[in-house]
């Protein structure tokens, strides 16, 4: 079953602590809102146009669009219904974790919460034990972090420029 989300792009710097207001104000009984942080901005998709997130948006004067959303990913288009899922389970579980990452044990938690998920993944998908798990997680992290890095500019595209800007 495809489920019609609207996502709102809400031009404000990306910040768990506005989502989790949000969530608090509007959408506790939405089972398929997520979000994506963006840096200065970030994506809410919720089930359907929700007018009074709409009116608290206007009234802070955060300046935001709206459109029907749909994931320019074809492996989570293909998935989509589960993926929305999975997305509306890690929105949940972002706002659960404590944001003071100046605390040891709360940056632990952050860490065994990734942890579990990649498991889970492995576990769950592919039906590996820890062995192949191992294997397989090299090309995936390897892959991953460098099409982070490099669309983040640290790769091949004024990596001393950004390591510059960030101290």
């Amino acid at each position: 079953m495809k489920r019609k989300l609207i996502e709102y792009k809400i031009e404000i710097p990306a910040e768990t602590k506005d989502i989790k207001n949000l969530w608090r104000k509007f959408l506790k009984k939405d089972l398929h809102w997520h979000f994506a942080l963006e840096g200065r901005y970030f994506e809410l998709r919720t089930s359907g146009i929700n007018r009074e997130l709409e009116k608290y948006l206007k009234k802070k004067k955060w300046k935001f669009t709206k459109r029907p959303y749909i994931n320019n990913t074809p492996i989570t288009r293909k998935y989509q219904d589960c993926f929305d899922n999975i997305y509306h389970g890690y929105a949940m579980l972002a706002i659960a974790l404590p944001r003071d990452y100046t605390s040891l044990m709360q940056q632990r938690d952050c860490y065994r919460v990734m942890e579990r998920i990649i498991h889970l993944a492995f576990n769950n998908l592919h039906g590996l034990g820890l062995g192949k798990e191992h294997e397989s997680l090299w090309p995936i992290l390897g892959s991953r972090t460098f099409m982070a890095g490099y669309n983040a500019g640290y790769i091949f595209r004024g990596y001393d420029k950004k390591l510059k800007e960030n101290k």
